[in-house]
């Protein structure tokens, strides 16, 4: 790639990534493993030298902007006084990484990551973090020639995926540590000491290659969140608990072969390991009103063991902010859940999924409730895919429902692809505080000699 500007469309065309079919813009996983080679290099020519953007034009990213927006990085001045961590750097246009520039997700109040169809500015130098691009963009060097190489060597907690969803994010992603050493788990004991006063901070330079940030604690007892960025995992659901304090549903998840987990983890309901996943109650299910959601909502109201014989053991699509909660022993959470699939009557003839889409939540009453985290899906669309069954030859949607709320977009799609899956799409307004959310139920009948 010398002599060009290093354009995803580039990259996307050296990338052999699944799912690519589903009908939108497949996202990139660029340098995320060790297998790239330093001779696997990509260079990003010189431009013609340009002002760096404002703060104010770069913050102009997300899906409202009426253009695409720009940004710029610029690692060189430390801002330990700005944070209090030594790791960070304080950047013009507002991004310190690529990854930061280039992310889908953002906090209420910080800078949106640059817009689809936007250009991301980056210094001349060389890069080695992962980098997600989950969206069309551009990165052009403004000062200089930058190299993007693979990494020799992943760090323990760095968060990468094999392959992406039907919205381009990160499947099942797993941490650096368990790729190194299949089996292992990463210890957030073996990271330094760093920001917010963490005795113990994965988010350090030490323990990621990546960018990540912080949701600080609401009270002394509350130690921060440490984000890295929306993903997707499938696996099976339980129940955990109805937190009294935040108002969040808390879920229980078992992930595929262990995928997102470290060694610390939530047991006080669940006994054995799993990724904890919340979202709030006041933002999602009181809002609900099709009828298994408002079913499961008498049923947690009534008793945790009601709510547990609805969906224990069920399998579940979730999409959220990886984070670790670090104001307990860093276990890994997806906090919020923006999106949720669960197969909760698996069945032949009457098969009922049960579903919710938002693209804004809080990440909880310890780190302020005015702490919205927001995702743009490309398009303000959202697509799960739910699995084909072993042995079914078609399929048909007997009954579908669904509840629109702060939206007038129209109702979900839902299509079929035999032996592939069934996909079921929804359309929502930009995030927003009090945004856009659909909930819903869908019934399948299948149909096969099988």
């Amino acid at each position: 790639m010398k002599n060009m500007a290093l354009s995803v469309l580039k990259i996307k065309q050296s990338m052999d990534i699944r799912r690519q079919q589903a009908g939108v813009w497949a996202a990139l996983v660029v340098l995320l493993a060790s297998s790239l080679a330093p001779a696997q290099t990509s260079s990003v020519s010189q431009q013609s030298r340009q002002p760096s953007p404002t703060k104010e034009a770069a913050n102009t990213g997300g899906a409202s902007a009426a253009a695409p927006s720009t940004g710029f990085v610029d690692t060189t001045i430390s801002c330990f006084f700005r944070t209090g961590n030594r790791d960070c750097v304080e950047f013009q246009g507002p991004f310190g990484k690529v990854s930061e520039g280039a992310r889908l997700n953002y906090k209420d109040g910080d800078a949106q990551p640059v817009s689809p169809g936007g250009t991301l500015f980056i210094r001349g130098g060389t890069y080695i973090e992962p980098i997600l691009l989950n969206k069309k963009m551009e990165i052009r060097a403004n000062d200089g020639t930058a190299r993007i190489i693979g990494l020799l060597s992943l760090r323990e907690f760095d968060l990468v995926a094999d392959t992406v969803d039907d919205n381009g994010l990160p499947l099942n992603p797993k941490w650096g540590a368990q790729r190194n050493n299949p089996g292992a788990l990463p210890d957030p004991l073996h990271c330094p000491s760093g920001r917010s006063g963490l005795e113990h901070d994965p988010g350090s330079s030490s323990c990621t290659n990546q960018f990540t940030y912080l949701n600080g604690g609401r009270f002394s007892a509350c130690g921060p969140h440490v984000n890295w960025f929306g993903a997707t995992y499938e696996g099976i659901v339980f129940w955990d608990s109805h937190d009294s304090e935040d108002d969040d549903y808390n879920l229980c998840f078992r992930t595929r072969n262990n995928a997102g987990y470290t060694t610390a983890h939530d047991r006080p309901r669940c006994d054995f390991d799993h990724i904890k996943c919340e979202f709030d109650a006041a933002e999602t299910i009181d809002h609900f009103n099709t009828p298994w959601w408002s079913m499961f909502k008498t049923a947690v109201d009534e008793s945790d063991d009601r709510a547990r014989q609805m969906i224990n053991g069920r399998f579940a699509i979730m999409t959220g902010l990886v984070s670790l909660d670090c104001h307990h022993d860093c276990w890994s959470e997806l906090h919020p859940v923006w999106a949720l699939a669960m197969n909760v009557q698996p069945s032949i003839n009457d098969d009922l999924w049960a579903f919710f889409v938002h693209n804004w939540g809080n990440g909880g009453n310890c780190i302020f409730d005015l702490d919205q985290e927001f995702i743009d899906f490309p398009n303000n669309t959202y697509t799960f895919r739910l699995p084909w069954k072993d042995g079914a030859t078609d399929v048909t949607f007997t009954s579908q429902t669904w509840h629109p709320y702060q939206t007038q977009n129209p109702p979900p799609s839902v299509r079929k692809v035999p032996g592939v899956g069934v996909f079921v799409t929804f359309t929502l307004d930009a995030p927003r505080d009090d945004g856009s959310m659909w909930d819903g139920e869908l019934h399948l009948k299948w149909s096969g000699p099988n």
